[in-house]
């Protein structure tokens, strides 16, 4: 005996609701021709389309909030670009507690400050806050004079650490080896070195001086002048 049973027809919410459940989606499962059944093609779905030739477009760093040494709040770029662990210079002289400096490798950066090498580092101790629980993990970073990122974890304790970053439904997940324990954590601009801030700045102040050069004068304050009379008017 065949038993049917009657769907209820989808109205406008039910259809809204069904289009977003479908959009949520991070993936297509296809059959190619030739292939296993059970083996099927996923093709990944983008989660932010941008148009061609401009997917770098809106990409940002992924951070997190830590405290060094159990003291002071800073904010962590979780870079996997980078095979070291960074700490500023201007960072290091903000802690309560300064760390004894050690002499290490002699290691050469690009891309930070240019170009420069660096020899320093101190180990400090990182402290996460996640739902579940703190994580706290110890680190070498080398100190870079001039680095505008207060704090960068590189590859080499990611990787001693097992951390990783997890994406899900569009969010970043900071993954503490198998603890169990995760922290969401947000997305920023990179910032700016000095030595390109100072460019910057440079650049601005040129193109001030000449909106100056341009014969445009501006006054002081505001003033009303009466019909077929004149009058003085600060600048």
């Amino acid at each position: 005996m065949n038993v049917s049973v009657e769907k209820p027809p989808l109205n406008r919410r039910s259809r809204r609701r069904l289009a977003r459940d479908i959009a949520r989606v991070g993936h297509v499962v296809k059959q190619l021709p030739n292939q296993d059944p059970e083996k099927p093609l996923i093709e990944l779905k983008q989660w932010k389309a941008r148009p061609p030739g401009c997917t770098f477009l809106g990409s940002t760093a992924t951070e997190a909030i830590a405290q060094i040494n159990g003291a002071e709040l800073v904010p962590v770029i979780v870079d996997s670009g980078s095979d070291i662990t960074l700490i500023a210079q201007e960072t290091l002289k903000k802690l309560s507690t300064s760390p004894k400096i050690k002499i290490g490798q002699q290691v050469n950066l690009i891309q930070v400050t240019g170009q420069s090498s660096v020899n320093g580092f101190v180990n400090v101790d990182l402290l996460f806050e996640t739902p579940e629980g703190p994580v706290q993990f110890s680190v070498d970073a080398y100190i870079v004079k001039g680095m505008s990122t207060p704090f960068i974890l590189g590859n080499d304790f990611a990787d001693q650490y097992s951390i990783s970053i997890m994406r899900r439904d569009g969010e970043a997940y900071l993954v503490f080896g198998d603890s169990g324990r995760e922290l969401r954590i947000l997305e920023r601009r990179p910032g700016l070195t000095r030595h390109q801030s100072h460019r910057k700045g440079k650049k601005l102040r040129r193109r001030n001086r000449m909106e100056m050069n341009k014969g445009i004068v501006r006054a002081d304050k505001r003033v009303v002048i009466a019909p077929e009379t004149c009058m003085q008017v600060p600048v």
